[in-house]
């Protein structure tokens, strides 16, 4: 929507400048609203809240789409790339989300107002788990289903925390949570011996089964 962008990060700068929420009407007369229309692109100052969420993840996509080799990596290094650019994203409204997950975060500091993004997201991981599973990177669990791909979101909560209260230089310490956190996942997610034991189960079953039917073909003969 016009001018949609604009109001965002009117938004941002107030909320990062007062370390308060405004109420739509003061948030009007702070900004040029007759001008940006924000009726007609937000229904409410909660839905505008939402969006930033999904304004840093979107803002996070664009630009690691930009990256020419991005499409020739690996489902791993696909995800370390999304978390190093959307922590690049965050970092320069550091001040905006330091306020947010303080003041709104419910457990584990998922931030109020964020189920928006985080649909978006968990979208972008199942396109992630399809790809993986073509390339064999990861393991279909079909009995676990859903709740496989949620842990990502788990993860990127943690990865969040342990950004803002990264005390290291330049967060340099984030770079190996990221790093061991992932290396977790994917050893967890990709093919490993719980698998391949598992195959083999179903390989011994399939054949007993079959010699069972070739028994019982013989006998009718």
């Amino acid at each position: 929507m016009k001018h949609q962008e604009e109001i965002i990060q009117e938004y941002i700068y107030f909320v990062t400048e007062k370390k308060r929420y405004p109420t739509q009407f003061e948030f009007e007369q702070h900004t040029d609203m007759e001008r940006l229309n924000f009726k007609s692109n937000f229904f409410s100052m909660t839905e505008l809240r939402e969006t930033v969420w999904v304004y840093f993840f979107d803002k996070t996509i664009t630009a690691i789409q930009k990256d020419v080799d991005y499409n020739n990596y690996s489902v791993r290094n696909k995800l370390l790339t999304f978390y190093h650019t959307w922590l690049g994203i965050l970092g320069q409204n550091e001040g905006y989300i330091d306020f947010t997950t303080k003041k709104d975060s419910r457990t584990f500091l998922i931030p109020k107002g964020s189920s928006p993004f985080k649909k978006k997201f968990l979208n972008h991981i199942s396109n992630l788990f399809y790809e993986g599973y073509q390339t064999g990177e990861l393991a279909k669990r079909p009995i676990f289903g859903e709740q496989l791909k949620s842990l990502f979101w788990v993860e990127l909560m943690f990865i969040l925390h342990f950004w803002l209260t990264d005390k290291s230089e330049q967060k340099t310490n984030t770079n190996g949570a990221i790093e061991k956190s992932l290396s977790f996942m994917f050893d967890v997610l990709g093919k490993n011996a719980l698998d391949t034991g598992f195959d083999f189960a179903k390989f011994m079953f399939q054949n007993s089964r079959l010699k069972n039917i070739r028994n019982l073909l013989k006998k009718r003969m």
